[in-house]
């Protein structure tokens, strides 16, 4: 009868061990999609920024990287 329960306890701890790794990766998957959301969204902000032409926006002329689709997208002001 010991041994029974010596086993089941065996099982479950090693289950629960199984279970708690599942867990950590979840988590950390979890965390990895939140941040890249976070990049994704912060790039977002700041091409839409460099974007708009406006006041304290004017980009000096050396920053003036990237593709030409975003160079031409702003306004000939400064450039």
């Amino acid at each position: 009868m010991a041994e029974r329960t010596a086993a089941r306890t065996r099982s479950s701890s090693i289950l629960r061990g199984r279970v708690g790794l599942t867990a950590q990766r979840l988590e950390a998957r979890r965390l990895e999609a939140r941040r890249l959301e976070a990049q994704r969204l912060e790039a977002r902000r700041l091409e839409a920024r460099w974007a708009s032409p406006g006041p304290g926006n004017d980009i000096p002329v050396n920053y003036q990287t990237g593709s030409a689709r975003s160079v031409s997208r702003t306004s000939g002001s400064w450039r």
